[in-house]
């Protein structure tokens, strides 16, 4: 499984994940997550996909998560727990004074629930997915103060070029590499 570790707080930190998985430093996922790989999601995972035609058009993790909340260009999303899922609610008729020993528990779970951040970008006429997973309590620690990240960050300042799939063709092609 391709992922990394660690937390992606602002838009300029998920434009990093896209150009270090363009120049080679991360290998994006290409195939949908398998069954032990879905149960072993935790806190600070984070995946970046490549929509392709013949590829993975959409994320699927085989959680039940929360209507999505739109943050800057972000969408937030809160896990829901199978035991307090709409549909297994429905299916137990409770009385008020369980409802609201659910409603605890539902506001209980936001504080150490898992999180899923998701936000897609285009560059270069290619789609690029960035999804994290995140509780709150441990959404401290962001890329940029990952010492690769920070690297990589400099490095795009510096050189702006960098950020051109064309240059990086053209040097290739200068060193004869193809």
């Amino acid at each position: 499984m391709n992922k990394l570790f660690g937390y992606v707080q602002t838009y300029e930190e998920a434009i990093l994940m896209v150009h270090a998985s363009r120049l080679g430093y991360i290998t994006p996922i290409t195939q949908r997550l398998k069954v032990e790989e879905r149960g072993n999601l935790r806190s600070g995972d984070i995946f970046v996909f490549v929509e392709t035609d013949n590829g993975i058009k959409r994320w699927t993790d085989g959680k039940i998560w929360s209507p999505s909340k739109i943050n800057g260009q972000f969408l937030l999303y809160k896990e829901v727990p199978r035991h307090l899922s709409k549909s297994a609610i429905k299916k137990r008729s409770l009385q008020k004074d369980q409802l609201v020993k659910l409603q605890k528990e539902i506001k209980e779970e936001d504080k150490l629930g898992l999180h899923k951040k998701t936000i897609s970008i285009v560059h270069e006429d290619k789609t690029y997915h960035v999804i994290a997973y995140y509780r709150p309590i441990f959404s401290k620690e962001t890329l940029i103060n990952i010492p690769f990240f920070n690297r990589i960050d400099y490095s795009l300042r510096k050189y702006p070029e960098l950020i051109s799939d064309q240059f990086l063709m053209n040097e290739i092609k200068k060193k004869n590499f193809m």
